[in-house]
């Protein structure tokens, strides 16, 4: 039979190798957020390459590619545990961290089959990654502005949709798929009118933008006690066919990640069909890298535009439930 008294000492090296490259990481990860770079790619990009490069040169397996995906995404389970991040940003982060492992990964097994050293393949993928982890650290060559726009047809007069549009927005509505995962979830609003200086204040669940892993360690912020969070709104332009709101303050989770600037609603009548409603809101994105987290980030506020014309436009001018036959009235 083969000797295989090696085997034990190669097992608890790649067990040291890896305890050793996740505590690397960790302190990684915790200096980006001391430096404040937690938007930027050092942190979805950096911190994920310094991760799947110190595995890469733990003891050898039967495939990197293999290994490197399955620490990864341990890593990152391991940080769902210990940082209180949230669900949201580490399903964020998974797709980006596994397709990182898998390049590299995929250039060690290369390496290893072929006569090219591994140093100079390692060095090879790991500069450019690592140069693209530099963005928003060192600025960025994208326009960080964007907008997203949902549009709907209201069986309603212009008018109508005016007077729906005037009083408070109605949260009884489902929230969109996408939406129910992490996000804050609205709840009240309070506020009416449409003239310019009027107010909204929209009350969230959820947390607020302090709730970030640094309160663990005592370095910044307050957990909020009952999770509420406000964001306020003030009507900055009106016509008879258009208004704009302008955030003023957003306490929510959702400021750590974009910028929310205005709110554009605008509607004009569709003929027989009813009036033809489209909401517009325009943002900053604050997340790096671009490429990554444009389309999220658009999806999402896409989302958002679509069932705030639900719950400010659709739900107002529903008509009110028929009343249960023999129900006591009050």
């Amino acid at each position: 039979m083969p000797d295989t008294g090696d085997r034990p000492n190669v097992a608890r090296a790649r067990l040291i190798g890896f305890i050793l490259v996740l505590a690397v990481v960790s302190v990684a990860y915790r200096l980006v957020y001391a430096s404040g770079l937690e938007e930027t790619a050092a942190l979805y990009v950096g911190v994920p390459t310094l991760l799947a490069i110190g595995l890469a040169l733990t003891p050898r397996s039967g495939s990197a590619t293999g290994m490197l995906i399955k620490g990864a995404l341990l890593a990152v389970l391991i940080a769902g545990v210990i940082l209180p991040e949230g669900i949201l940003c580490l399903l964020f982060a998974v797709p980006l961290v596994t397709v990182i492992a898998a390049v590299v990964g995929g250039i060690v097994d290369y390496s290893r089959r072929g006569r090219e050293g591994q140093g100079p393949m390692l060095m090879a993928v790991s500069v450019p990654l690592l140069l693209m982890s530099l963005e928003g650290v060192a600025g960025s060559p994208f326009d960080a502005r964007d907008a997203a726009t949902a549009a709907i047809t209201v069986a309603a007069t212009p008018a109508q949709v005016a007077t729906a549009l005037a009083g408070p927005p109605r949260f009884d509505t489902a929230l969109p798929t996408f939406l129910t995962v992490g996000f804050n979830r609205p709840v009240g609003a309070t506020g009416s009118g449409l003239a310019v200086g009027d107010t909204r204040a929209v009350e969230f669940t959820g947390g607020t933008h302090d709730d970030h892993p640094l309160r663990l360690f005592g370095l910044t912020g307050h957990r909020s006690v009952d999770h509420h969070a406000e964001m306020r709104l003030r009507v900055v332009e009106s016509g008879p066919d258009r208004v704009v709101f302008k955030v003023d303050h957003d306490g929510t989770m959702l400021s750590r990640w974009v910028r929310l600037d205005r709110a554009v609603v605008t509607w004009q009548s569709a003929g027989d069909s009813g009036t033809r409603v489209r909401w517009t809101l325009e943002y900053e994105r604050l997340l790096h890298p671009t490429a990554y987290f444009a389309p999220l980030q658009r999806y999402g506020m896409d989302r958002a535009a679509s069932y705030l014309l639900d719950a400010a436009v659709k739900a107002p001018l529903a008509p009110a439930p028929e009343p249960v036959a023999g129900a006591p009235h009050h």
